[in-house]
């Protein structure tokens, strides 16, 4: 689940990034990244289904007593049944929502060409990028942290999302270089010029990914943790 969750959140990563700055090369790319992110709503919402009915026998810390557990007691806040099944539904539900958006109004452009689409999608990137970061954060602390629920992690967010960005990117390359070749949908849209940005990219995230799994790593090998 987690896997394919990544390459989602990296699509919808790479299309706020797009309206962000404004991009012009990556607008050839962007359905791709587009379809991908719309996967949020509803496929990854109704896969995480079987996530919340095995919650218990996948998460031991749900069946635990806090007042028994320092280190769950601390987290109790979001650490608790109710939060758990409450904000995993809102989070998966709202990156969906948020994609298929950005996806609308890229279609609905494309009908009529109007500019107040791009203004809308600019707007709505700007403020959706701190909502990402916040956000995937909250979601791979549920999700993956917290199957170790002593572990403690100020970084865990940023070593999911390097992931997810990189393991996107691979995703894009391949995707583009197959959809770009003769009698393929992209093939007079996506030229050897995108191919190699995709690839620049990558490799700018293979280091990035790289230099933070060795940091988190190193805190742990630092604390003397297994």
């Amino acid at each position: 689940y987690m896997f394919c969750l990544s390459i989602c959140m990296g699509s919808l990563f790479l299309v706020i990034v797009h309206h962000l700055f404004d991009a012009g090369w990556s607008a050839s790319i962007r359905r791709v990244t587009e379809q991908l992110s719309s996967l949020l709503f509803p496929w990854m919402l109704i896969l995480l289904v079987p996530i919340l009915i095995l919650q218990k026998q996948i998460y031991p810390w749900l069946s635990l007593d806090p007042n028994e557990d320092h280190s769950l007691a601390i987290k109790r806040v979001l650490f608790n049944p109710p939060a758990f099944n409450a904000l995993l539904v809102f989070l998966v539900a709202s990156w969906g929502f948020i994609a298929n958006t950005f996806k609308k109004w890229s279609l609905a452009q494309d009908k009529d060409g109007r500019v107040e689409w791009t203004r809308k999608s600019r707007v709505l990137a700007a403020a959706g990028i701190f909502y990402f970061a916040f956000s995937l954060t909250l979601g791979c602390f549920y999700l993956m942290k917290s199957l170790q629920h002593q572990f403690f992690s100020t970084m865990y967010g940023v070593y999911y999302f390097a992931g997810s960005v990189w393991t996107t990117l691979g995703t894009v390359y391949v995707l583009i270089m197959v959809l770009s070749r003769p009698g393929m949908p992209l093939e007079k849209v996506v030229f050897k010029r995108q191919q190699q940005d995709v690839g620049v990219l990558f490799f700018a995230f293979t280091v990035f990914y790289a230099y933070i799994h060795f940091s988190q790593y190193f805190l742990i090998w630092n604390a003397a943790m297994p």
